[in-house]
Order: structure tokens, then sequence, then C-alpha cells
């Protein structure tokens, strides 16, 4: 083992004589030299001669420019070591020359000598050259601190003697520093540039609180035998990148892996990146080979990986932004293992499959751990003093939702702050930061996870602060806005959700009580935001307005209308995105205000009756309709006049209300597409209406009909609109008949009736749907196979699985069996088990 004393005298040496800057700096390069090459040392345990001559070659130029550059400062400290070392390489080297061959050398003794002083001056994984690189810079930089001093001291002195005669003087002096200072500048960059990806972790972070589990957690599935990749995954700012320092720093990771650090980052210069991994893993210090290219520096790489010793090596790659950049890091040998962190899914769920692959997806921290972790940013100790308000404390924390880089960022911010700021610390729900310093903080190390997406998927993220805080949202509701409002096209609008997912920018999952009938259809289907993401699309929606006003939020319920908005008519005028959350409003409420280019409106409120806002006729443009109701009580419209203008709305999404009399809006809403009532009640009278009110709307493609437990039956007259292509009506309990003439709905591709147990019997018609596909009738325990109504039934299905469209069917046991005893090939059939439970109110 080398001495220790020699490393310690070092690094005082560097705190005494130097800014803290420049002591770094060389500290760091001492470090690098005195500890660099553990596996080279194991190279020389058998005293392999040639491997010694090859070692020399190798060292000698590198330890010589390093005595060349800072000799001086070494020998002030007393540090004699790397010249002495340079001599016994240079003896070793002239008495080979004098012989013919290192077999007749003879002095095994010395060589003994010769190799443990290398082994103390190459000891772990960074290489010698860039300890040169590191007293580079330092060199660098002293010299630019000496010539700016001198100059500085000249430009102070001219000051003082300044007249207007020697302004001209006083002008070149100024020049010729800026001049200096680009020189230096530039030499400073270059040589930074040469090994930007060195392969030490950083140091571990301050605070770990919280973390000491999922560390303990990785650490076993990074140590489990057969695994190639390990991928981390969490949004941004949940600490992947805290955990995967403090994995290389773990003593028993460290113990039984050599740990190779490389922090890739969204733009990462993948030669570069290559280059370093190549002199770390397969160049013993060496030059490494002339790659042609990025794919050439990959093979080359790889052949060396799989040939190289049985060394346990791990290679973490933190901050990995896509599969594009992992499939060229990405390396399969013999113990060697990778672990990557990201904030996309995807990119671990496209390694090949030859790879064997396990993933971690990062939990959230616990709520204690996450007071302790604010606590000590905020603080310094894990723990609210005796000297600060405890519920104000609390309620600040609360705010940064258990996300590591809020709660270091915010609590950062607020320490040895006064009282006051604590009082308006609180307001980063809002979007409103009580300071710019707090939220930049956070949204320059969050932000980086937006910056990526092209221009209309940024747009598509701010639409989600359009949503209420907290609360579980239809994917419908979403996407309806992208494709009516931001012309995506449906499959485009899907898989940029699921995108968004990978993403970690929102959270996408599916009822699992739902089947999932198609992929394209989202029933079923829901999302939902961290409030940190959240908060961050309304900050950057707020920058937008600050240029161009396309969208108008109130983000949290207010009682009283955003005055803002009032006194700034531009506001309306311009809005493309309107979202409204109050209590109960009447008519007398509401502002007279113009909304002429708006083209999605969503109203969220809690009240027992609510009036429609009087400028909804002013939305003439509008194509996105939700009203939505928070309380427990059906809420009564009124004011449904502006309904009368609505002539380009295409979705209109009703919950929790006492459904207004539709069918007088037919004529009116003649391009509307899409109509989804949720626990709305004041449908049980729907059967009665005749010809001349039935609910038929032009261009009506989908009805979905969810928990409206007083709906009985649907009207006959619905099976009038030739362009329907989905029927969905769910868990409505109270169904009990569908019209006899569903058959002549000619372009019905999807029929949903999962959970109507009232329903005794499909209508015969149903068999001649020739564009059926999807059929759901799970969980309707009335669709009994006994008696004559069975009888009926049994000929019905039979009839239906013969239709050449179906494509599936999802069904009960009973029904399966019938579905399946079809002679007609490519039909699937997916049997749900009958399953009752109220977990469906969570949704």
């Amino acid at each position: 083992m080398t001495s220790p004393c020699i490393y310690h005298l070092l690094c005082c040496w560097c705190e005494s004589s130097f800014t803290m800057a420049e002591g770094a700096a060389l500290g760091f390069a001492i470090k690098v030299v005195y500890e660099s090459g553990k596996y080279i040392s194991r190279a020389f345990s058998s005293c392999d001669l040639k491997q010694l001559e090859e070692t020399l070659n190798v060292l000698l130029p590198t330890i010589d420019e390093i005595c060349e550059l800072s000799l001086e400062s070494l020998s002030e400290a007393g540090i004699p070591k790397i010249q002495e070392l340079r001599e016994k390489l240079r003896l070793v080297q002239n008495r080979k020359r004098t012989r013919n061959s290192w077999n007749e050398f003879g002095e095994t003794d010395h060589i003994n000598e010769v190799e443990n002083d290398i082994n103390k001056f190459v000891h772990n994984d960074p290489l010698p050259d860039m300890a040169l690189n590191q007293i580079k810079l330092l060199n660098c930089s002293q010299d630019m601190k000496n010539s700016f001093s001198t100059q500085l001291e000249t430009l102070c002195g001219e000051i003082k003697n300044l007249t207007l005669e020697q302004e001209t003087g006083f002008n070149n002096l100024t020049f010729k520093i800026e001049e200096q200072y680009t020189d230096f500048a530039g030499q400073i960059f270059e040589i930074s540039q040469q090994d930007q990806y060195l392969c030490c972790p950083p140091d571990l972070p301050s605070c770990l609180m919280g973390f000491d589990k999922y560390l303990t957690e990785l650490k076993e599935l990074v140590l489990e035998a057969g695994l190639d990749v390990v991928g981390v995954t969490g949004m941004g700012g949940a600490g992947k990148s805290t955990l995967a320092v403090s994995l290389c720093h773990h003593p028993e990771i460290k113990d039984k892996k050599r740990v190779i650090y490389i922090n890739v980052s969204e733009s990462p210069d993948l030669p570069g990146i290559l280059k370093t991994m190549w002199k770390n893993i397969a160049g013993l210090g060496g030059p490494e080979p002339n790659f042609t290219n990025v794919e050439d520096a990959h093979n080359k790489l790889h052949s060396a990986i799989k040939s190289r010793r049985n060394e346990p090596i791990l290679v973490v790659l933190d901050d990995i932004w896509g599969f594009s950049h992992l499939k060229k890091l990405l390396f399969k040998g013999s113990q060697f293992m990778t672990v990557v962190t990201t904030r996309n899914k995807h990119t671990i769920g496209s390694i090949p499959t030859w790879f064997n692959k396990g993933l971690y997806p990062l939990p959230s921290l616990q709520e204690e751990h996450a007071l302790s972790l604010f606590c000590f940013y905020a603080f310094g100790i894990p723990t609210i003093p005796n000297t600060h308000n405890e519920e104000l404390v609390k309620q600040v924390h609360a705010e940064c939702k258990g996300l590591p880089l809020a709660l270091q960022v915010i609590g950062s911010s607020l320490n040895g702050k006064h009282p006051s700021v604590w009082e308006n610390a609180n307001r980063l729900s809002t979007g409103e930061p009580s300071n710019e310093f707090q939220m930049e903080g956070l949204l320059n190390r969050l932000k980086t996870s937006i910056d990526l997406l092209k221009d209309n998927e940024k747009q598509c993220f701010l639409d989600l602060a359009a949503f209420p805080q907290g609360q579980v949202i239809p994917a419908n509701a979403l996407l309806d806005i992208w494709v009516y409002v931001r012309g995506m096209t449906w499959p485009n609008a899907v898989i940029l959700l699921r995108d968004f997912a990978a993403r970690h920018l929102l959270n996408f999952k599916r009822n699992p009580w739902i089947p999932d009938i198609t992929g394209d259809s989202m029933n079923g289907y829901s999302f939902s935001q961290h409030d940190i993401m959240r908060n961050l699309a309304l900050y950057l929606a707020k920058q937008e307005n600050s240029i161009q006003c396309k969208r108008l939020y109130m983000p949290k319920k207010k009682s009283r209308f955003p005055s803002k908005w009032q006194t700034d008519r531009d506001l309306s005028s311009k809005a493309q995105i309107v979202s409204i959350h109050t209590g109960a409003m009447k008519d007398t409420q509401w502002p007279e205000l113009e909304f002429p280019e708006a083209e999605a409106l969503l109203l969220y409120f809690t009240a027992s009756e609510y009036c429609i806002p009087t400028f909804l006729h002013t939305m003439k443009k509008l194509k996105v309709l939700m009203i939505h109701n928070d309380s427990a009580k059906r809420t009564k419209l009124t004011a449904l006049a502006g309904f009368q203008v609505l002539s380009q709305l295409k979705s209109l999404r009703l919950e929790r209300l006492i459904v207004p009399p539709l069918y007088e809006y037919c004529n009116v809403l003649k391009n509307l597409q899409k109509l989804y009532l949720s626990l709305c009640e004041g449908l049980g009278n729907m059967s009665g209406l005749g010809r001349d009110k039935m609910l038929n709307f032009p261009g009506l493609l989908e009805i979905n009909v969810d928990y409206c437990s007083d709906l009985e039956e649907l009207p006959a007259g619905i099976c009038s609109s030739n362009s329907l292509k989905m029927l969905s009506i769910t868990h409505c309990h109270g169904l009990a008949k569908l019209p006899d003439e569903l058959g002549k709905l000619g372009s019905l591709k999807e029929i949903r009736l999962t959970e109507s147990p009232g329903l005794k019997e499909l209508p015969p018609s149903i068999s001649s749907l020739r564009k059926l596909e999807y059929l759901d009738i799970s969980s309707c325990m009335g669709l009994k196979a006994d008696g004559r109504r069975g009888s009926e039934l049994k000929k019905t299905l039979k009839t239906l699985a013969e239709l050449a469209s179906l494509k599936k069917v999802i069904c009960d046991k009973d029904h399966g069996q019938l579905f399946k005893s079809s002679s007609r090939t490519g039909l699937q059939v997916e049997v749900v088990e009958e399953e009752f439970d109220l977990n469906w109110l969570d949704w």
C-alpha cells in the first residue's frame, strides 16, 4: 500500500498555498496521480517485464510533462517523489537499452522496486494524463491570476490620474486586458475539453435522508447474478443521479467492482465518451486506436471488452435522454454491467432482448424523510427548530410534494430568510413564486425535461395545467384538446400521451375494472400529474402569456373571478384555452368579457346550481367544452342560451350534472362528434323522446355514458345516426333495454355495455352491424342463456360470432364458450371473471 502521508501533505499544501478553486483543481490532480491505476498495477503482479517496458513508454512522457509544469510547486512542498520515480524509470529504460533482452537484466529486486513505485503512482481508475490536464488547468489559471493582478494594479493607478486627454490610453489598456482574458479563457477551455468525461463519480451529496432503503434495493439488484443492465427511472428531480452517485461510493460495490461513472446528459459528445471509456476499460493508459467514427469506436471497444480479463466492472451512465445515445454506449461482456439513469422508461424498454436487464423505478420519498430533507436544506438540521412556526414550515414543505429537487431548491432558498418570506413561499402551487431565485432554481433543473420536446409537444405539455390539481382526469378529456385544438390525429395524440408518461411528465394508467378492448380507444384510461410538474406547466404558460396570450388558467378554486382578466381585456381576446375553477356562480357574477379565439373551455365548480358563463355566446370558435361538478350532489345548469352559438363544438363532456335537454340543441350542435356523460342524472325519460325530440346529432361519432344510474332505455331516434362509430354505455345499472332498431347504425364499430346488470337481452338486429369490430358485454349478469330469452340470446350471439368484421369480444365465462365454439377463425375472445367492489370510486 502507498503511504498516505505524501497524499495528505500534498492536500495540506494545496489548501494553504492556493485559493479554494485553485487548491481544489490541484488537489484533484494529485488525487488522480496518487490513486490512479488499481487495475494497471495488477498487470505487474507477475513481474511481466515486457508489460513493464510498455508501461514505461506510456508513463514517462506524461511524468516528464508533469514535472516540467509543476516542479517548482512540488519542490516547495518537499515532495520529490515524482522526480525520483522519473529517475528510476529512466534508469530502468537506459539499462534495458544496454542489454540484449529483459531476461539478461538480472536485477529482479530492483525491478520489483520499480514496480512498487509504479503501483504507488497509478492506483485507481483515472489515468495520469487526466492529472496532467488538471495541472495544466491550474497553471493556466495561476498565470491568469498573476497577469490580471498586475494589469488591475496598473489599471487602478491609471484611473486615479485619468484625465480626458488620457481617455485613449485608458481604452487601449482595457482592450489589452480583454484580449488577454480571451486568450486565457480559450486556453482553459481547450485544456478542460481534453478530458471532460472524467470517470470519477462526484462527491456524495451532503444529505441522503430517505435514500438508504432505495440504495440498498438498487445495490442488491446490481449485485444480482446474470444482469447486464439495470435501469433507474423516475421523473426529473426525483433523485436518480443522487442514487447513482451513492451507489458508486457504496463500500460493497467498490469492493466487488471497479466503478466507472460518466455523466452523459442530453447532448453528449459520444466520441469523447467512448474515448474515455476506452482509456479506462481497455487502454491500460496507452494511446487509443484511431476511431473512424462512433460505430467504429463502439465495435472496437466491444471487442476489447469481450476479450478482456474477468475483472468485475460497473459502468454508470448517468442522465441518459434516449436510446439513440444509449445504444452507442452499451456493451455486453463477462462480469461487465451497466447502470443507466433516465427519465424515459422507453429508453430501458428499447434495450435489445439479448441483454439481461433489470428495472428500478425510483419511488417517491416518504413524508417523514421528505420533511427531514427539507429541514436539512432550510435549517441545516433534520428537524424544525423551535424558533420557527412548525405549521408554516410544514405548509411550505407540503408544496414541494416530496420531490427531492424541490425540497433542496426551495429549502435552500429559504435558509436564513425572514418569516415574511416563508409566509409567501407557499405560492408555488399557483405558479407565482415568492421570489425569482426560488422558482428559477427549480425550473432550470426541471425545464430540461421540456426543452427536448418539439414545439407542438411543448404546447401540449402546457395544456396539462388546464386541469385541476390532484385529480385523476379521463385521458379522452386531454386527447380531445390535442386533436381538436392542436390539430393532431388521434393515433399521434395517443402516442404522445404514452410518451409523456414514459418521460414522467404525467402518470398514465388504465382502470383495471374496464377491459382494454382496443389500443386506440382510451376509455378506461386516465392520467394525473405530479403537482411539481403541473406547477412547471403553469409557470411556463404564464411566461408564454407575457409574449402571446394563448391560455387563461385559474390554477385553484377561487370564490371570485380573477380581476386581471377584467382589467386586461387583451387576455380574453387572444386566449385559445380557458380553464375556470369557481364555486356557485350566478349570471350577475360573470364579468362582461369576450373570448373570440377560445377553442377549449373547461369549467370546474362546486355548487348545487351553476349558471353557465354569460360570455359563452362570444366563443363562436369553441370546439371542446367540459363542465365538471366536484360536489357530491348533481348540479342543475342554468342560462343555456349560450349553447345556441356553439356550431363548431366537437366534444362535449358533462360530469355530475342533471343533464339539460340536449335534444333541443341537435340542430345547433351539428358538428358535435363526441358526447360524454359521466355520473349524471336526468336521463331516465330519454326513452320517451319522440321522433321530433330524438337525440340525433348529425356528425356524432361517439356516445359515452358512464355511471348514469337512472338511464333505463336509449331513445329509438338515436338509431337514425348514420355517422355513429362507438356506443359505450357502462356501469349503468338501470339500463334494461337497447333500441330494437340498433342494427340501423351501419357505421357502428364498437359497442361497450360493461357492467349493465339490468340488461336482459340484445336486440336481434345487432347481428346486422356489418362494420362491428369490438363488443364488450362483460359483467352483464342479466344476459342469461336460459329460458325463452336465453334461447333468443344464444341465437343472436351465434350470429354475431359469424360476423366477418368482428375482431374481439369481451364477455363472461358462459358467453365465452359460445363465441369460442364459432367456426370462424381470427376472433379474439377475452373472458372476464365477475367481480364487484367499490374500487372504481378511486377513479
